[in-house]
């Protein structure tokens, strides 16, 4: 329920709130985790990718970078690397989306920018319409123009 009301909190502007919402979904999935459940793993990159976006739009972008790293080494794994369940490319998209708001690199946080469309684009156009995926996409293109 955290992880929901972290990103609706995104949504409606208020990077304190999901920030605050976040933190509570991290610390719950911290106490499911189990060191080879993936499953568990899996939730905690979306709370962090949430937590990461959060921390970025308040300007601590620091800590939003310890935030993401986990998160985008679950995705470097070779057995998620090796999936092609389309999900996983767009919470690797979201990852990648986070890590580039939390990056004061611009080179870096365009090449995640870019990976992340690529991860958007490679997946089937009928999940590329639906309005949750089209959302992400957007604010990829407006990252990328910015």
């Amino acid at each position: 329920m955290q992880l929901q009301g972290a990103q609706a909190a995104r949504l409606l502007g208020e990077p304190v709130a999901a920030e605050r919402h976040a933190r509570q979904a991290l610390e719950a999935a911290k106490k499911l985790a189990q060191p080879f459940s993936y499953p568990n793993r899996w939730r905690e990159t979306a709370v962090r990718a949430e937590l990461a976006i959060a921390l970025a739009q308040q300007g601590k972008k620091s800590e939003a970078v310890d935030v993401i790293q986990p998160a985008l080494a679950f995705f470097r794994d070779p057995v998620v690397r090796a999936s092609d369940w389309q999900i996983l490319k767009s919470d690797q998209a979201h990852t990648l989306f986070a890590a580039a708001l939390a990056s004061d690199d611009a080179a870096r946080r365009r090449t995640y920018l870019i990976e992340a469309a690529q991860r958007f684009d490679s997946m089937p156009e009928s999940l590329r319409r639906l309005k949750s995926y089209a959302a992400q996409r957007a604010d990829i293109a407006r990252a990328l123009a910015n």
